[in-house]
C-alpha cells in the first residue's frame, strides 16, 4: 500500500430500450473522451462523442478552437470528428502552439462560429470551460459512459458520465481500464494516540463537476475506516470529530488500496465512552474499552439478557483517560450479554455476543 485524490457525474433519464429516439442534451464535456497530458511529446485530447446528438454527421473540425491555459490553438482543415470513432487534437494538427499542464488543465473546444453548428448540437458549445485535475506521466482522464437501472423505476436507465484515472492511455481508441476501482482505508487517533471511534470520513471526487454525494464512511471502535469502489482519480478526504476537522489530498488509481491516517492532537472526549467488545461476537476472551472524561467511581458490570447481573469487572476509583481490560467468561453458555459502565457522570451500555 502507498501512504499518501477524477469523477465527473453527470445523470440524465432515459427510458428503458439501449437505442434512444430522443436523447437529452448532454454538456460540451462529453465530446472530450480522453486526455494525455505527460510526457510533453505525447499531449493530446481526444474527442468523441457520448451519446452521439441526433442526426450527427462528419464534422470537419478545421478553424475550430482548442482553448487551453496557454493560450488558443486552431484545428487545421482536414480533421475530422465521425459521427462515431474517434479523432485526437494535438501539436501535429492544430496551428498557435497546442499545449497542455502537467497537473491541472482547463480546456474548452468550441467551433468558430455557432452557424457551423447544426441546431441540434449548439447545446455542447454554450457551457462554460471544462476544469480537470490530470494524472502523473503515463496515465490519462478517460471517459466511462454507462447506463444502470434507475433505483426508483426500473423501467428507466440513469446515464452516468464520469472521467477516472486511466491507467493505460489508449488515444483513438476505445478506453479501456473502465470500471476498475480503488480503496482508501486508514485510521483516526486522538493525542495520546488512541483511536477515535465514530469520526466521519468524507471523500469528494475532485474532477466532479457537478454536484455529486461524496462517499462518506465512520471509523470504528479501532478507529479504522474504509472507502470501496471509488472512482481513480484525485480526492479531498476531510475527517471531522466532533468541532475538528481535517483535509489530506490523495491521488487513487485503478486496481489500488492506499492508506491514509488522521491525527487530531487538539481532540479529547468531553463526555463518558464505552466502545464495542472486541472481538464480537467472541469465544473465549474480549477486550473492552471506555473513556473517563474526569477520575471518579467507576463501577464495570456485565448483564444477562434477562437483566441479571453475572460479573462485576470493575469497582472503584479511576483516573481520567482511556481504559481496557479482558473478559474471559469461563462458566457461561452461548447468548447475548450487555456490558454496562456507571460513573458519578452518567452510564452507558453495549451488546455482546459470546459463542462457544
Amino acid at each position: 500500500m502507498r501512504k499518501v485524490i477524477l469523477g465527473l457525474a453527470v445523470f440524465f433519464l432515459f427510458g428503458s430500450s439501449p437505442v434512444f429516439s430522443n436523447p437529452y442534451p448532454v454538456p460540451q464535456q462529453t465530446l472530450i473522451n480522453e486526455i494525455q497530458s505527460s510526457p510533453d511529446s505525447l499531449e493530446a485530447i481526444e474527442l468523441h462523442w457520448a451519446p452521439p446528438p441526433p442526426d450527427i454527421q462528419d464534422i470537419d473540425l478545421g478553424g475550430w478552437f482548442v482553448t487551453t491555459s496557454a493560450g488558443t490553438a486552431y484545428v487545421n482543415p482536414g480533421v475530422i470528428l465521425p459521427d462515431s470513432g474517434y479523432v485526437v487534437i494535438n501539436s501535429g494538427n492544430t496551428t498557435g502552439g497546442f499545449s497542455l499542464n502537467d497537473s491541472f488543465e482547463t480546456i474548452k473546444i468550441s467551433p468558430p462560429d455557432e452557424s457551423f453548428l447544426p441546431d441540434s448540437l449548439s447545446i455542447f458549445f454554450l457551457l462554460d470551460s471544462f476544469s480537470i485535475f490530470l494524472p502523473p506521466e503515463g496515465k490519462s482522464p478517460a471517459l466511462c459512459n454507462e447506463f444502470v437501472p434507475d433505483p426508483g423505476d426500473t423501467e428507466y436507465f440513469d446515464q452516468i458520465l464520469y472521467f477516472y484515472w486511466d491507467s493505460s492511455p489508449t488515444m483513438g481508441y476505445e478506453n479501456n481500464d473502465q470500471h476498475s476501482w480503488g480503496t482508501i482505508e486508514g485510521e483516526v487517533w486522538d493525542r495520546d494516540n488512541q483511536p477515535i471511534c465514530g469520526a466521519l470520513i468524507k471523500a469528494f471526487q475532485q474532477n466532479s463537476i457537478n454536484a455529486v454525494e461524496p462517499n462518506s464512511a465512520y471509523s470504528n471502535s479501532e478507529g479504522q475506516f474504509q472507502l470501496d469502489d471509488l472512482i481513480p482519480g484525485p480526492y479531498m478526504l476531510i475527517a471531522q470529530v466532533d468541532t475538528f476537522s481535517d483535509t489530506i489530498w490523495v491521488n487513487l488509481f485503478s486496481d489500488e488500496t492506499i492508506e491514509v491516517n488522521f491525527t487530531f492532537p487538539q481532540y479529547l472526549p468531553k463526555r463518558l465512552l464505552l466502545f464495542p467488545n472486541c472481538p464480537n461476537p467472541f469465544n473465549s476472551s474480549t477486550e473492552i474499552r471506555y473513556f473517563l472524561p474526569k477520575a471518579g467511581l467507576v463501577r464495570l458490570t456485565v448483564y444477562n439478557i434477562l437483566g441479571q447481573r453475572v460479573v462485576t469487572l470493575f469497582a472503584g476509583f479511576q483516573e481520567a483517560g482511556y481504559k481496557s481490560l479482558s473478559w474471559k467468561p469461563r462458566e457461561l453458555s452461548s447468548g447475548i450479554y450487555f456490558c454496562r459502565i456507571q460513573t458519578q457522570r452518567g452510564e452507558a451500555t453495549k451488546r455482546m455476543i459470546l459463542l462457544r
